[in-house]
């Protein structure tokens, strides 16, 4: 109810090149018009920011995020396309751009009307790391401006890498994680992005860090959602999420109800962010294994490739008894490889009852088959031996 009281505040004041905030309040009226749902004016308002204040990073950057919706949304794509190239006034134009005293080369939505959603939402993104690396000073004077070039990094990788170009993609991720290390999206986007550049172990390294650094997380969670009624159990050594398990377990027993729960939802939390890493970083294992069965030992991670993926399946089972059938399925072959064949047996039985998809339900089924007939007669010679 107070968005439309809030536009009437905002136009009322001058959007000329004269008020030097005219940028800032085209970029508010455009950022009213956004969360009011009406996208289309949004960008109209975000266009005329950037041409009067080419240096707006922020608005090159809205700008950008509502093309890269259209990048994702087939049916608003269409809808922007038909919005842009129809309205000359929502644009870009070369006479705005020639007025231009940046050097930066502004994108213009009506002219470039061969331009996909894609390179235009590519185009803006750029335009606002542009305009930061010209200007230095400014990622320190404006504290909120070093997050949104990374950002923007990022929203870049992610479009290149739909668009299959991998290396590009790297590049904008590198850029990223320059600014910050330890951004999880950028990680995790790396990761995916080194492993189809056949960089595996770059991408096991990323995945790694990501782990290991939600495991602090999760234990000093723990400490903190802990009672001194259960510090004993908090206080053995283990892995964090068995930790909290015995924690919450302790303090139920205790009595003391609110902290289980809030105990547990540490666990469910934190679970859930980590099982789909440790999976991930377990099919990569495999696939280093498999690319290199002569060289079983990872630098980056301690042990054999097949144990330590051994040990990821292991973890996700104990934290997820209810995981995906696939992760099942994958931790029985790899019980398999490691000659754990009774093991194997009982998670291909576990994988199957899951729902697996059929091509994969034949290969349990084979292999069960092929396991069991084994083991029948790995005892039918144990029998004749003893005999």
């Amino acid at each position: 109810k107070q968005y439309p009281i809030a536009l009437r505040l905002a136009t009322k004041f001058n959007d000329s090149k004269e008020n030097k905030h005219a940028s800032d309040i085209l970029r508010l009226i455009g950022d009213i018009h956004l969360v009011s749902g009406d996208k289309l004016s949004a960008l109209q308002q975000f266009d005329k920011a950037c041409i009067i204040n080419p240096k707006d990073i922020k608005a090159w950057v809205s700008r950008g995020l509502i093309l890269n919706d259209g990048t994702q949304d087939k049916q608003f794509q269409s809808v922007l396309l038909k919005f842009i190239r129809g309205n000359s006034s929502s644009s870009l134009t070369p006479e705005n751009q020639s007025n231009s005293t940046t050097g930066l080369q502004i994108v213009n939505s009506k002219a470039d009307t061969s331009l996909s959603v894609e390179e235009m939402a590519m185009s803006s993104f750029r335009q606002a790391k542009q305009v930061a690396e010209a200007n230095p000073a400014i990622l320190s004077s404006d504290p909120s401006i070093g997050p949104i070039i990374v950002a923007c990094n990022i929203y870049m990788a992610e479009i290149l890498w739909r668009s299959s170009k991998m290396k590009a993609s790297a590049e904008c991720l590198d850029s990223a994680l320059k600014l910050n290390p330890k951004h999880p999206k950028a990680l995790r986007l790396r990761a995916v992005v080194n492993a189809a550049l056949g960089s595996v172990k770059d991408s096991i390294k990323d995945v790694s860090l990501l782990i290991n650094h939600l495991l602090v997380e999760e234990e000093q969670f723990g400490l903190q959602a802990a009672a001194p009624e259960a510090a004993h159990v908090v206080n053995q050594k283990s892995n964090p999420a068995a930790m909290l398990q015995r924690s919450s377990t302790s303090l139920r027993l205790k009595g003391v109800d609110g902290k289980a729960k809030k105990t547990m939802i540490v666990i469910d939390h934190f679970s859930s962010q980590l099982c789909p890493l440790l999976f991930m970083r377990a099919l990569l294992l495999l696939r280093q294994y498999g690319r290199k069965p002569h060289s079983s030992v990872s630098k980056s991670i301690p042990g054999g490739q097949l144990s330590s993926a051994w040990e990821d399946f292991e973890e996700i089972t104990e934290r997820q008894p209810n995981c995906a059938p696939e992760v099942w399925y994958w931790f029985a072959v790899t019980s398999q490889a490691l000659g754990k064949l009774d093991e194997a047996d009982v998670l291909y039985t576990r994988a199957i009852t899951g729902g697996l998809p059929s091509h994969m339900t034949k290969h349990v089924l084979l292999q069960r088959f092929l396991l069991r007939s084994f083991l029948k007669r790995h005892l039918a010679a144990m029998a004749d031996a003893i005999r």
